[in-house]
């Protein structure tokens, strides 16, 4: 089983990303969404990873550079700082603050 991906921002609007084999920057837009998942053609970000979602997560930047992270229903959970996320509720981001994409 592939290790659990997770997020940490590096920089103001910029995250790391680390899921199995991957370990890479991904931009954040200003302001604009990003989509995490495992399969599907509207992802911005694949996550290769046996225990994410075909469609996982979501993450919001506002023209403030405020971060937002938003779990979409997944079967395994999105945590922030080690607590788990409630579907459907948004919720900010530090740039300190770990987020990790099932189990």
């Amino acid at each position: 089983m592939a290790s659990p991906s997770s997020l940490q921002c590096k920089e103001s609007l910029s995250i790391h990303l680390k899921c199995g084999n991957v370990d890479r920057i991904v931009d954040l837009p200003k302001p604009g969404e990003l989509f995490f998942g495992r399969e599907g053609g509207s992802l911005d970000v694949l996550l290769l990873c046996d225990s994410t979602s075909r469609l996982h997560a979501r993450v919001l930047v506002g023209a403030d550079g405020t971060v937002l992270l938003e779990d979409l229903g997944s079967r395994h959970g999105t945590h922030l700082a080690g607590r788990k996320l409630t579907p459907g509720h948004p919720v900010a981001w530090a740039p300190s603050h770990e987020v990790r994409f099932g189990q």
